[in-house]
């Protein structure tokens, strides 16, 4: 039997610094070489994570599909979210971008998860842009995965509002459908806003000692304290997906809340006498 590990709700936010402009700095995702460790799970270990939701989701637990995924430990819940306590896709647009779930996901759901300080951002191919994602669908092609096959499509009892659960892949030749899979294990697909289908969000965990100071998530509102010549200042986020006039460097943008005066700031002396 493998062990169940139960992760306590951590309060403290994680701090990333950054060198920084004295007015506004650039947040980027790029992506940094990370440092094999031993492994902390192993495939088909069981971890125990509180949430925010209710109706008896409070803790739900999660399985690990693979212990090493995008440099980390990807684990899928094992029960699905009805409808009642989550969204639908979409309205009608399947594009996982852009979606109503991506949005839950990352918006609410991920920031209740007693794991959140553990999570790792990923890249998902499916959202057409830069910003990552700490909780997310899993894929078509991995449900189909016969090394993820056992947990992502074992048989559940259904209920109203998740008798399937979504994936996070459009069908072809389509612009409101997605597939989903049904509660006997079989793959389908419906239109977007059908409201029988429930979420099974996946995440993955960082490995210890990792370089992900680049790797968060940021949106319109997030702040961050900066010191400068001794003095904290809070800088807020303007723009969580922001590009240079050359369209490159995609990253957050951060302004601070209040000028900063002239005997404040370090300037360059050549320019500045």
């Amino acid at each position: 039997m493998r062990p169940v590990i139960r992760m306590k709700r951590k309060h403290a936010l994680a701090a990333v610094f950054l060198t920084c402009s004295a007015v506004s700095f650039l947040l980027g995702f790029s992506a940094h070489a990370e440092t094999r460790e031993a492994d902390r799970y192993r495939i088909g270990d069981g971890l125990q994570v509180e949430t925010g939701l209710s109706d008896g989701f409070e803790t739900m637990g999660f399985t690990c599909l693979d212990s090493d995924y995008q440099g980390g430990y990807l684990f899928v819940a094992d029960e699905v979210i009805p409808y009642a306590l989550s969204v639908r896709y979409g309205l009608s647009n399947n594009d996982y971008g852009t979606s109503d779930v991506r949005t839950w996901l990352n918006q609410y759901f991920a920031d209740t998860l007693s794991v959140t300080e553990e999570l790792a951002a990923v890249n998902l191919p499916e959202t057409g842009d830069s910003v990552s994602d700490k909780v997310f669908c899993l894929s078509i092609d991995e449900v189909k995965n016969p090394a993820y096959k056992e947990i992502a499509r074992k048989v559940w009892t259904p209920r109203r509002g998740m008798r399937y659960y979504w994936t996070r892949s459009k069908r072809e030749n389509s612009t409101n459908q997605a597939y989903l899979v049904q509660y006997n294990g079989h793959i389908a697909s419906s239109r977007v806003s059908l409201t029988e289908v429930g979420i099974r969000p996946a995440f993955v965990l960082g490995r210890e000692n990792a370089d992900t100071g680049q790797g968060n998530v940021w949106y319109e509102g997030d702040t961050q304290e900066r010191v400068i010549h001794g003095k904290s200042y809070t800088f807020r986020c303007v723009d969580p997906n922001y590009c240079d006039a050359g369209m490159n460097r995609a990253g957050a943008l951060f302004l601070c809340d209040s000028i900063i005066s002239g005997d404040e700031s370090v300037f360059d002396e050549n320019h500045n006498g």
